[in-house]
């Protein structure tokens, strides 16, 4: 399995949820992402404005000026939803899963600064943490721009 950014708290629920049924899972690989420290409803990006929350993930690396007005939007309110939905899922997350997990993140990206705390953080949610792994990236995206280092991560964890 892998997820990146707040898709890691849809996928730790799937996981939970496959292994509470007998299902076992091989690997999960959580990239961009590192669970709250404060785990909480309380959904920070509502208070952020439009405009500085453009700011905030253009300098991510996200191609907003590119999007018309309404996309632009949309983006916005399907972000803040997706953090709704994370702050839930993490704030109301009971034991931890079973499954191997190995964390990617960039040291450079502007969501995951609080790198040096990812192995404290994700060991309140699972059980196996097999280590976190750095790509140089200076983008939050970097399936996108990065894909290469993403890859060799992915594959050497096999071996």
């Amino acid at each position: 399995v892998y997820s990146h950014c707040v898709g890691a708290a849809i996928a730790l629920r799937i996981i939970k949820t496959l292994e509470e049924n007998g299902t076992a899972v091989k690997e999960y690989f959580a990239a961009a992402a590192i669970p709250p420290s404060r785990p909480s409803e309380k959904n920070m990006w509502r208070a952020v404005s439009d405009r500085i929350l453009e700011a905030i993930l253009s300098n991510a690396g996200a191609h907003i000026k590119d999007l018309s007005k309404a996309k632009r939007r949309d983006l916005l309110t399907r972000f803040r939803e997706d953090t709704d939905f994370a702050n839930i899922v993490y704030a109301d997350f009971e034991g931890k899963i079973k499954t191997p997990v190995s964390v990617i993140i960039s040291k450079d990206d502007i969501f995951t600064k609080n790198y040096r705390q990812a192995e404290k953080l994700w060991l309140k949610y699972v059980q196996n943490l097999k280590g976190v792994s750095f790509v140089s990236s200076e983008s939050h995206y970097f399936q996108r721009d990065d894909s290469d280092s993403l890859s060799d991560i992915i594959l050497a964890s096999d071996k």
